[in-house]
């Protein structure tokens, strides 16, 4: 039995080959996904790591000619795509035979590509300086543009939303979750973006409407996607994300690596010394909000909330602890400010880093 009948040679399939590393074929209709790969393999000399199979039923087709009207059917076939493993899987099972075609095994280029950064806080403006050195032309939209002077430095253009999103070939999110950046990347935007264009979300995950994105995928309005974050997480194994060869999917890991987590649990450290002295703590994101909310009554229960976190995290809490908050938060009403409350909030967080008894 003749398994491959014929490649398909479409526009579409060669984009595909290109692109995805998958390959389009007619197929036996007898044939099985199992009896598929192993014919490709064995006729390729490569390693097939997915197959997928279609079959289309009979047609009839209707030309209008010089000689008439011409009707012709097109009997029932089926198609099978292949994608091709990845260099390290064809090493790994001592597939390495033959010398690859022009077009085997290539991505993308960075240099010369327009970049996209959306949101230019602290990371936004590291990711800057990370693409530069891969000589890639840097746009960015900020509620805020930043200093000429710091523009320069960090070679970086300042533009409009819309021309980022129509311009960039990959696209950075780096925004908080707000009422206005809430889903703000939806289908009206994944199609004024560039057919080629990738979409990569490490902020938050309800900034992009995830039913739009897998619509926007699934119907190659938009190149791909790279995701740290969802709107739920964990995700469901039912997400349709799960089904898609577009998309490189994370468990929100971001920021894990061991230097970074090392730097997190000292910066803990600083902070409980400084809330210790009553100073202003590292990276205070939100300060001015726990401030307000830092009144002696308001404080006592932002740290039992904080305990309870701690418990649903499984770590067990000292009765010593909250009694330091409820004594601090005494103090607290005679002097009227209550700053010192952070102490407890960093010594809770700096047990959640070490995983430690005090």
């Amino acid at each position: 039995m003749d398994i491959l009948i014929k490649p398909i040679l479409t526009e579409k399939a060669t984009n595909e080959s290109e692109l995805r590393n998958s390959y389009t074929f007619i197929v036996s209709k007898s044939a099985n996904k199992v009896e598929i790969k192993k014919a490709v393999e064995s006729l390729y000399g490569v390693s097939v790591s997915k197959v997928r199979t279609m079959i289309y039923g009979s047609e009839s087709r209707t030309r209008f000619t010089k000689k008439g009207v011409q009707t012709s059917k097109k009997g029932s076939y089926k198609k099978a795509i292949v994608k091709i493993s990845e260099g390290d899987r064809i090493i790994r099972k001592q597939k390495w035979k033959q010398i690859y075609g022009a077009y085997d095994y290539v991505g993308l280029d960075l240099q010369g590509k327009t970049l996209g950064i959306m949101g230019l806080g602290r990371i936004g403006k590291t990711l800057a300086k990370r693409a530069k050195a891969f000589d890639m032309k840097i746009i960015y939209h900020n509620r805020k543009q930043i200093s000429k002077v710091n523009e320069k430095k960090l070679g970086v253009k300042y533009t409009t939303f819309n021309k980022l999103i129509t311009q960039s070939d990959i696209i950075s999110i780096h925004v908080p979750h707000t009422d206005e950046t809430n889903q703000m990347f939806n289908m009206k935007i994944f199609r004024k973006m560039k057919k080629t264009s990738f979409l990569i979300n490490t902020s938050r995950g309800k900034v992009v409407n995830e039913k739009d994105l897998v619509i926007a995928l699934k119907q190659k309005i938009i190149g791909g996607a790279g995701l740290d974050v969802f709107e739920t997480e964990p995700i469901s194994k039912k997400h349709p994300f799960f089904k898609l060869e577009n998309i490189v999917l994370a468990p929100h890991v971001g920021s894990s690596t061991k230097e970074t987590r090392t730097k997190m649990a000292e910066i803990t450290i600083k902070n409980l010394i400084l809330g210790m002295k009553g100073k202003k703590p590292i990276y205070s994101i939100g300060y001015w909000l726990l401030r307000v909310i830092s009144k002696p009554t308001k404080c006592w229960v932002f740290i039992l909330k904080l305990s309870n976190i701690i418990k649903l995290k499984k770590f067990k809490h000292t009765n010593e602890e909250l009694e330091l908050a409820k004594i601090q938060t005494e103090k607290d009403k005679k002097k009227k400010e209550s700053e010192n409350w952070y102490f407890f909030a960093c010594l809770l967080q700096t047990r959640f880093f070490f995983k430690i008894q005090f």
